[in-house]
């Protein structure tokens, strides 16, 4: 790869994992995750192979502002500045109950304690799992078993770290 090839890959990584971070957060730890509306190039509703295949194109042609072919830095700024105003936009929807344009810490906290209720009624229907309302000493353990696995064996879920 020539150098200016290398340089180019670099840019164009910096402006993914830049642009991905604030989806990333919303979406947990497991790295970043795109919003289906952007994959979804020709907005059918639907994501094609094709459209998921360009998707990185799509992203670097949107921020390539004069069509040069090359992000500048003031390109890669406005792109970065575009998605996070975007995912701010979001959060207001979601968050901003009494639709005044800003959350407040009620707000907040309200989403906070929605997000932790579904969680935790997840994992309790999952741990349960004969689904008899109660969670037994046998199907924790075998849920610790599980993590642990997971976790290469290590200390975690159900342990004493003793």
């Amino acid at each position: 790869m020539s150098p200016k090839n290398t340089v180019t890959v670099g840019v164009v990584l910096a402006l993914v994992l830049a642009a991905a971070a604030p989806a990333a957060a919303q979406t947990g730890p497991r790295g970043p995750h795109f919003l289906f509306e952007e994959m979804d190039l020709n907005n059918d509703g639907e994501v094609s192979l094709d459209e998921m295949r360009n998707h990185r194109g799509a992203r670097f042609d949107q921020a390539d502002a004069d069509n040069d072919g090359s992000l500048s830095r003031d390109e890669m700024i406005a792109a970065g500045q575009a998605r996070v105003a975007a995912g701010v936009d979001r959060m207001l929807d979601r968050l901003d109950a009494d639709e005044d344009g800003a959350i407040s810490r009620a707000e907040m906290d309200a989403a906070a304690d929605r997000r932790a209720e579904r969680f935790q009624t997840r994992m309790f229907e999952r741990l349960d799992r004969d689904g008899n309302g109660a969670i037994s000493a046998e199907e924790f353990e075998d849920a610790a078993d599980v993590m642990r696995g997971h976790r290469g064996g290590g200390y975690g879920f159900g342990r004493d770290r003793g």
